[in-house]
């Protein structure tokens, strides 16, 4: 079975807590995320975060790009059309690519729903500190500047939104052909994707 590959825009809510409880969320944020799937079976997944704030219905912005990025391997011995799960990695592989800054971080990714209009569940522990810009220009996390250092844990739910910078590959017959699916603006501010 193949997989499909894919660069979309998906709106997150973001619930963040201490790397020690990561257990106890104590609050949450939006942010819009850049989300690819990639590689030869498929086996990589990265998140790109923004640092930009999404509203309740909206088609993503334009300029969208990865500022700080995760990386996820699919777990080893899946089926390549399986959605995951998606192990995040604490360091980058050679030769893998990722926009942004490469962020290290344990847990998993897991994609739902249909390959055309995909949807995610992530828990995140990153050792390395807060993922939100207004905490890393104080040097740590937020409300807590005397453990610049400190991690903190996350747990992100993600769903996709038409953005004009999207692409869908289509699995196609054994020659390898694909082809970019676009969902009408129209659709997505109805509520609908194309078919």
């Amino acid at each position: 079975m193949s997989y499909v590959g894919f660069v979309v825009a998906m709106a997150a809510e973001i619930g963040i807590g201490t790397y020690e409880r990561p257990y106890h969320l104590h609050r949450s944020r939006k942010e819009w995320l850049i989300v690819a799937r990639w590689g030869a079976q498929g086996e990589y997944l990265t998140i790109g975060l923004t640092h930009s704030t999404p509203d309740a219905t909206s088609a993503a912005p334009v300029g969208l790009t990865p500022r700080r990025t995760f990386l996820g391997i699919r777990v080893s011995g899946s089926d390549p059309g399986d959605d995951g799960p998606f192990l995040l990695a604490n360091v980058l592989p050679p030769d893998v690519p990722v926009l942004g800054t490469f962020i290290p971080a344990q847990g998993y990714i897991r994609l739902l729903g249909p390959a055309r209009d995909p949807c995610l569940t992530a828990w995140v522990l990153s050792p390395g500190g807060s993922l939100c810009p207004e905490a890393q220009s104080r040097g740590g996390h937020p409300g807590n500047s005397a453990a610049p250092h400190a991690g903190m844990a996350y747990y992100i739910e993600a769903n996709r939104r038409y953005w004009a910078g999207e692409f869908l590959e289509r699995a196609m017959a054994p020659l390898g052909a694909a082809r970019a699916i676009r969902t009408p603006p129209e659709a997505a501010h109805a509520g609908l994707h194309a078919a």
